[in-house]
């Protein structure tokens, strides 16, 4: 098994399993409209799901050719990995700060989730890579992975 049809398995599994537990969620947001960390887990779940899927071989590359613009799925991908991780960090705020403080840590939190989500934009930006990478860093490397180990031990 190659690695891009590992990445078409593992990607499109995790994109279910998220989509499941959104819908399983949204049934109980349903009920409970008001219900702040409930909405914050339904978004970071829908968010999660978009993001695995996005960046499933099969479908970035076909993002990539739709839009024509090389590796936007990537950026798309990880800028909903980003928007669910400030959903689930909003929830856990949400949960454990005492009412009256909840929209300072809220507010700072969202900052520095919008600067992270900022930083990613200007680097695709900035440094455009040539050609697809829909299996991430590997295509990068050369004929063998980099050597990790620090300078002095002994090859």
């Amino acid at each position: 098994m190659t690695l891009t049809s590992a990445f078409n398995v593992t990607h499109a599994f995790c994109g279910a399993v998220s989509l499941a537990a959104f819908a399983y969620k949204l049934g109980d947001r349903r009920k409970a409209p008001g219900n702040l960390a409930l909405r914050g887990m339904c978004s970071a779940r829908l968010c999660t799901a978009l993001a695995s899927l996005c960046l499933t071989p099969a479908c970035y590359v076909r993002i990539d050719r739709l839009c024509g613009v090389p590796n936007l799925a990537s950026l798309l991908g990880h800028g909903l990995l980003i928007v669910g991780a400030l959903s689930s960090h909003l929830t856990v705020i949400g949960w454990f700060t005492p009412p009256e403080a909840v929209r300072r840590r809220a507010v700072r939190a969202g900052a520095a989730y919008a600067l992270a989500l900022a930083t990613v934009v200007v680097l695709f930006l900035r440094t455009p890579l040539p050609g697809e990478h829909p299996n991430g860093c590997p295509p990068c490397w050369t004929a063998r992975p980099p050597d990790l180990r620090p300078s002095g031990e002994p090859h």
